[in-house]
């Protein structure tokens, strides 16, 4: 299996979400998995504001970022505090959010 990372956000295609590559630069925006070179894995991690990070799974090979069939979860961290950089609450698609304590 072959994976490929992609840190630029341009790179990447997800310069038009607010991700100007500067908040977690060390977390790859897009990861292609391979077998054979056939793409059999697609996720993308977009961070459009300081606070929230986007995880995407794609449900169909070569997918875009925004795709409505992808799966997202929005994960929101605390920025200040005692709990600075922690995860405060977690978002699915059709779900309410619900708090995580620490």
């Amino acid at each position: 299996m072959e994976t490929d990372y992609t840190y630029d956000p341009v790179a990447a295609g997800v310069s038009g979400t607010g991700d100007n590559g500067t908040w977690n630069p060390r977390t790859p925006r897009l990861i292609v998995k391979q077998i054979n070179s056939a793409e059999v894995s697609r996720s993308y991690t977009i961070f459009p504001v300081g606070r929230c990070a986007l995880d995407i799974r794609c449900t169909v090979a070569g997918a875009k970022y925004n795709n409505a069939a992808n799966l997202v979860t929005t994960n929101i961290f605390y920025t200040t505090g005692p709990n600075q950089f922690s995860l405060q609450s977690v978002l699915r698609r059709m779900e309410r959010c619900r708090l995580i304590t620490t």
